[in-house]
Order: structure tokens, then C-alpha cells, then sequence
């Protein structure tokens, strides 16, 4: 800054008084007069560098360099290299940002100044700010990964208890069902009576305090009725006396207002019916076996040259009648 000159000069552009707290420059041309700063259009940066005693670049007046310019092209070249025109130094962008980056004496940049000093603090707040909640964001992640973790485990120990858990289910209802035979064919009306008619006719010898009867659900106009033993042994007894009659109807054992067969079945769940019985019939019904049935959880069959041993019209026979009521008529007679 030129404030240490002795005597007080005059600008030459706005002719006002140069102070000692003014910022000026002082020509370099012929006219070697003095200029405020504001007055010479120079950027910060570029009064810096022509302010520095050392620098090769001297500033020159518009005046001067138009004089310049006009005066002898006999100049040499070097001198006109020496100095810079102001005009086409504002001109040149890239010199600019040359120059923002050089520092003065202080050194201090161009960079440093009071606004850009704000947009970097602000910056590096929002970067701090940010690397917070990355590293709140991340902890949180790490706590759900560990949850999941602890769900998945527990999940896979849940289903495991619920298998076991199903395997004892079907346990205990195949146990129970060991001790059930399901009668077809004995008519909605007086059950009880009818079931007695059906084990005098089969010579079947048991006391009404060994069994249980109960009609069952079904679509069907004859309503299977469910009969429970208190053991496998009078189940089975019953099943092996009806398979010695060639056929049982309703008429023979006494029965009126009902004209059926009568079929006596193992107590199989639908389930067992459709996926293990059906399947296994319409796999047999390709190498020519007729009848498919059940005996204690084990399908067995008879083939086409096996003499007819009874009329099995609630399962599928040869790929026919494929009507399933609730429990049907497995007993292979």
C-alpha cells in the first residue's frame, strides 16, 4: 500500500487527495502520476501483484498505454513485454485465476478472504453434521443386522419346535384313528339301533360299553358314521367279519328306509386319502390293477385277472368316479 509517501499527492483520474489511508498505485508509463486503487478498475489480485517491488509486472495508466501504443514502433519488444496493460489484463481470464492463487507477502490468498472464510466453516459444518449421522445411520444398522441375525435363529428354532410338535400331532391322531372304523351306508335315522343290526348280522360279539358312535359331516346322502373302539383288536376284529361277507346291503341287515351297500372302512383323513391312496391309484391304474385300499397306513391292490371281490364306488376305479366323500370305502373287498 502507498501511504508512506512524505508528500500528499493528487489522483490523477478523480484529482481528489491521496491520504495515508488510502490504497494507491503510481504509474509506470511517461506520466509517473499517482491513482487511487478504486480508481484504476484493478481486482484485489491484481493490485497485490503490481504492488510488490520485486514483480517484473508494472502497471501503466490507460493514458500512458495509449501513448504507448502510438508512439515508435522502433520500442523494442522487451520493454513493451515488460509492462501490462491493465485493460488486457482484465481481459485475460486465465491470468486471473493464476493470480487468485498466489499469495502476497503475508501470505495470505486470495481464498482467505472473509467470505470465502464463511462458505468453507459452513461446509465443514454440514460435513461434520453428515459424518454424524453416517456414523448414527451405521449403528443403527449394525443393531438391525444383529436383530435379524437373532430373528432368523430364532425362527428356524420356531419351526423346528413346530415340526416336532406336528410330527406328535399326527402321532396322536393316528393313534386314535387306529381304534375307529367308519361305516357307510346305514341311513340318518336311528343310527345306534342300526349299527347293533350290522354287528349281529356280521356275528361281530362286543358290548355297547366298548364303542362310541358318531354320525359325521358329509355331503352325502349316507352319512358316515364313525365308530370308536377302546382298543385296535375290536377294530380290527370288525373289519376282518365284514371282509368274509362277499356283500353287506341294508336290506339283509334289517335296515328300513335306506337301499345301500354297506362298506366298513379304516378311519383315514382326507389328507392321507388324496395324497397317498389317489396317488398310488392312478400310478396302478397304468399296469392294470382294478382296486386299490388301505390296511393299517399301507395301500395294497389287486389286478384286473384277480376275481371280483365287491363293488368299491367311492374311490377312483380305473380312472372313473372320481367323487370323494369325507371317508370312503377303502377295504379292497
Amino acid at each position: 500500500m502507498a501511504n508512506k509517501k512524505a508528500k500528499i499527492y493528487d489522483c490523477e483520474k478523480c484529482k481528489g487527495k491521496i491520504t495515508k489511508s488510502h490504497y494507491s498505485i503510481r504509474c509506470a508509463g511517461n506520466c509517473q502520476k499517482w491513482f487511487h486503487k478504486k480508481c484504476t478498475g484493478l481486482t484485489d489480485a491484481e493490485f497485490l501483484l503490481f504492488e510488490k517491488s520485486s514483480s517484473a509486472n508494472k502497471w501503466i495508466c490507460s493514458n500512458c498505454s495509449n501513448a504507448k501504443i502510438l508512439s515508435s514502433s522502433s520500442e523494442s519488444d522487451s520493454s513493451d513485454d515488460a509492462s501490462i496493460n491493465s485493460a488486457s489484463l482484465a481481459r485475460s481470464s486465465s491470468k486471473r485465476k493464476s493470480l487468485q492463487k498466489r499469495r502476497d507477502k503475508k501470505g495470505v490468498s486470495v481464498e482467505d478472504n472473509p467470505s470465502n472464510k464463511e462458505i468453507m466453516e459452513f461446509m465443514s459444518a454440514r460435513f461434520a453434521e453428515l459424518e454424524e449421522n453416517v456414523k448414527f445411520t451405521s449403528g443403527l444398522l449394525d443393531d438391525l443386522q444383529v436383530t435379524i441375525s437373532t430373528l432368523v435363529k430364532e425362527n428356524a428354532s420356531l419351526k423346528k419346535e413346530q415340526k416336532q410338535l406336528k410330527s406328535r400331532v399326527d402321532q396322536l391322531k393316528k393313534k386314535q384313528r387306529n381304534v375307529n372304523a367308519v361305516i357307510v351306508g346305514l341311513g340318518e335315522c336311528d343310527v345306534k339301533q342300526n349299527v347293533k343290526k350290522v354287528f349281529n348280522k356280521l356275528e361281530y360279539q362286543i358290548n355297547e360299553e366298548e364303542y362310541r358312535i358318531q354320525v359325521l359331516n358329509s355331503k352325502s346322502n349316507r352319512k358316515p358314521v364313525l365308530v370308536g373302539f377302546r382298543n385296535e383288536e375290536a377294530k380290527k376284529r370288525l373289519i376282518e367279519a365284514r371282509r368274509k361277507v362277499r356283500r353287506l346291503t341294508s336290506q339283509e341287515c334289517g335296515i328300513a328306509g335306506v337301499v345301500s351297500d354297506i362298506y366298513i372302512n379304516e378311519d383315514l383323513s382326507r389328507e392321507y386319502i388324496v395324497r397317498v391312496l389317489f396317488s398310488k391309484d392312478r400310478t396302478l391304474k397304468n399296469h392294470q390293477f382294478k382296486y386299490v385300499w388301505c390296511k393299517n397306513d399301507a395301500t395294497n391292490n389287486t389286478s384286473l385277472d384277480t376275481p371280483h371281490l365287491g363293488q368299491n364306488e367311492d374311490i377312483i376305479i380305473n380312472g372313473k368316479n372320481a367323487s370323494v366323500p369325507p371317508f370312503t370305502d377303502v377295504t379292497g373287498k
